[in-house]
């Protein structure tokens, strides 16, 4: 019964610190994504200006994006709502979804956690290209969800493995501790019952760290 408060407490902190960390490493991964937006977008804005209307692949150089590859982050050039360039497989030559370009069309980041591109959820940060104050596309940086997932699901692990070591710790120092506690009494619990039984030449050995066992 000991244990229940301090196992109660175990999966309180767990259940918090988890969102703490799990809510962090999100924000993170936003924060990621917004600066690898911001990188591509710089680079690729100049040559979206110079010719606003060209909707040919040709015309812009996909080296800077191929160079990207190993980052770990996949990028996509959209000229209006229409991808242009990518490393995602699949999504070239694709539309992006219409909630995506509604916001990013006025201007606007567009962010979200589980967005479906080619065929796989990503955690997504679209960034308007812009000729003034007009939108002529949009840069994407993204992650897949199911690593970032896994990541999070590694997270919860090694939380809930200190949780479970320290409810093992302390179950192990309790009963340790009773154990310390328990042996001075039954050798006193010992000797008084011989007394009761006429044995007055008893000698009881016992000694105690607590100080009011050791003084009975």
């Amino acid at each position: 019964l000991s244990l229940v408060p301090l196992m109660l407490v175990v999966v309180i902190l767990f259940l918090v610190t988890s969102y703490i960390m799990i809510y962090d490493l999100e924000d993170n991964m936003k924060d990621e994504l917004r600066i690898a937006s911001i990188g591509l977008m710089e680079h690729y804005q100049s040559e979206m200006l110079e010719d606003e209307q060209s909707a040919g692949v040709s015309d812009y150089n996909a080296y800077y994006l191929d160079s990207m590859k190993d980052t770990g982050v996949d990028y996509s050039v959209y000229k209006w709502n229409q991808c242009i360039m990518t490393t995602i497989e699949g999504t070239k030559g694709y539309s992006a979804p219409s909630e995506v370009w509604e916001v990013v069309n006025q201007g606007e980041d567009y962010f979200s956690r589980a967005l479906e591109l080619g065929g796989r959820d990503y955690f997504v940060y679209f960034m308007p290209l812009k000729q003034e104050t007009k939108v002529i596309g949009m840069v994407l940086a993204c992650k897949p969800t199911d690593e970032i997932n896994a990541k999070e699901g590694s997270l919860t692990l090694i939380i809930g493995g200190i949780g479970v070591a320290s409810i093992v710790i302390f179950a192990i120092i309790a009963w340790l501790g009773s154990v310390k506690l328990a042996m001075p009494l039954k050798t006193v619990t010992e000797g008084v019952e011989k007394l009761s039984h006429g044995d007055i030449g008893i000698r009881i050995n016992a000694k105690s760290s607590i100080r009011e066992i050791d003084k009975l």
